[in-house]
């Protein structure tokens, strides 16, 4: 359906004769084989002063266009180009505007004759020729004026509705395309659907600007509008004026958007929609639950079937609020998680080896990754994916809400520790922030390190983060020995003091020494 190469290069030549051409594609001129510029198909745009555009243009108008020229012109036996410049000559005498020629562009199949036999029609009307009442007059004459005096009334209706002239309602149909097609409704109608509309408190300004609502049907306003109107008393959905566009919008739309909506203000700090119950279920103030909520992305009857679980298996109400992304988790995990404290004698009310239970590799690996988490703490480390470790180290990273993430990393690199030194012990940024802090604080006051305090191993910064990340463990995660040994050193026993320290340190030489003492 694209214009051939030969019609196009006599077109052009013909008018470049004729006129001078503001604008023409050279692609256009010496293709020889295709009907397309760069493989997108033309459009022929011709002004009142009788030049010629070609231009790209959107697929809806090509392909009338393109009907035209290769359809009705042809079978009338008219060459393109003089058909289609008598056709544009004939439309602009009559009074009609190249913008109205433009909107639309099926009237270049209407025949010369038939276009002035219907200005004529419609001067003996008293009635201004435009491309849209050209294609109305085609009808019988006395159906033709009554659908004309029913247009006049409506617009004075809704001249009155909106508070505006003729000529300004007029300027508006040209902006909101959506008011021409209310010119078939009777104005009972339409007084009927603002009724509706004014129970709601939408004031007649908001159909102004969005009167596309009134192109539904009364029920379907009723409907849309009684539900909205729920959702706000309820505290679900929160907006200063009435959404019409969207009232306005298909069925489809309508419902996705609203249903997108609610699943947003599950993430919204201080959304009323699960707070209020989750405070009470915990016992805790609801600014507690706000405070702890800062990625919360449960629906409430989710998060409180996870909450009664952890309830009845010992954890108190601030150890769940001080690791809410536990809630995050598959109930079947946190299950599992609590069926291996008890495998090793471990109290599940220990929350930190409930965590270390929850994110370590007891657990069947997960079959979705948090690809959004992941992202973030890639940007953060300023690495692709990729460049992430793999495997389980990283599951505690994707349960930790990324405030805490942002913290540690802040508070690292205000250490001195550089992306790089963090990339390879990312495992530290899971971390409570408190916790972390403390440890690096009181880091070499500890028994097993202090002697090594000065030694120039600690020159390298991964040197000192795999310490810190070995004190978090043994002090704060692991509640015992023998779970300690499972975790780390798989089924060899359990791991002694001095040997851990020895793995951690490796064996130091004369000349460290040396370097040491001197230092």
């Amino acid at each position: 359906g694209v214009v051939d190469a030969g019609s196009i290069r006599e077109y052009c030549v013909w008018w470049k004769n004729r006129a001078p051409v503001t604008s023409m594609s050279d692609n256009a001129v010496n293709s020889e084989e295709q009907g397309a510029v760069g493989g997108e198909e033309l459009f022929v745009r011709i002004s009142g002063e009788g030049s010629v555009t070609f231009e790209v243009a959107d697929v809806r108008w090509v392909g009338e266009l393109n009907s035209i020229l290769q359809g009705q012109l042809q079978l009338n036996k008219l060459p393109i180009r003089t058909g289609l410049q008598q056709r544009i000559e004939t439309l602009l005498s009559v009074g009609c505007t190249m913008e109205q020629i433009h909107e639309r562009v099926i009237v270049l199949k209407l025949s010369e004759q038939t276009i002035l036999r219907r200005a004529l029609v419609l001067k003996d009307l008293g009635r201004p020729v435009t491309v849209d009442l050209l294609f109305l007059v085609g009808r019988n004459l006395r159906k033709v004026k009554d659908i004309l005096a029913a247009r006049d009334q409506l617009d004075q209706h809704l001249c009155s509705l909106f508070g505006c002239s003729i000529s300004e309602l007029e300027m508006m149909k040209k902006s909101r395309p959506s008011l021409r097609r209310l010119k078939s409704l009777p104005p009972e109608v339409i007084d009927k659907k603002v009724e509706v509309l004014h129970q709601f408190g939408v004031t007649a300004e908001e159909i102004r600007e969005h009167p596309e609502i009134l192109n539904l049907k009364i029920e379907n306003i009723s409907a849309r509008m009684n539900r909205l109107d729920k959702l706000r008393k309820e505290g679900k959905l929160l907006f200063e004026k009435w959404p019409l566009n969207v009232v306005a919008g298909q069925l489809k739309r309508f419902e996705y958007l609203i249903e997108s909506t609610l699943e947003d203000r599950r993430e919204i700090d201080g959304s009323p929609i699960s707070h209020e119950k989750l405070a009470a279920r915990l016992g805790v103030t609801e600014k507690d639950v706000r405070d702890a909520c800062t990625n919360f992305r449960l629906t409430l009857s989710c998060a409180i079937e996870r909450i009664d679980y952890l309830l009845a298996q010992g954890l108190s109400s601030q150890d769940i609020l001080g690791h809410v992304y536990m809630l995050n988790e598959k109930l079947e995990d946190l299950q599992a998680a609590a069926e291996q404290c008890r495998k090793f004698g471990i109290p599940v009310s220990n929350v930190y080896a409930f965590l270390n239970f929850l994110s370590s590799g007891h657990l069947p690996a997960r079959s979705v990754v948090f690809s959004r988490q992941k992202k973030f703490v890639a940007k953060l480390l300023g690495v692709s994916i990729k460049d992430l470790p793999a495997g389980n180290e990283l599951r505690p990273i994707w349960a930790t809400d990324r405030l805490t993430i942002k913290r540690n990393f802040d508070f690292l690199q205000s250490e001195g520790f550089s992306t790089e030194d963090i990339l390879d012990h990312v495992f530290l940024l899971a971390h409570d922030c408190k916790i972390l802090h403390d440890c690096y604080c009181n880091l070499w006051q500890r028994p097993e390190l202090v002697k090594h305090r000065d030694s120039l191993l600690w020159q390298d910064k991964k040197r000192v983060l795999s310490a810190l990340q070995y004190v978090i463990e043994k002090d704060m995660n692991f509640a015992s020995t023998v779970f300690v040994a499972d975790v780390e050193l798989g089924h060899r026993g359990p791991a002694k003091e001095d040997e851990k320290t020895q793995e951690l340190l490796p064996e130091m030489d004369g000349s460290y020494e040396e370097d040491a003492t001197e230092n």
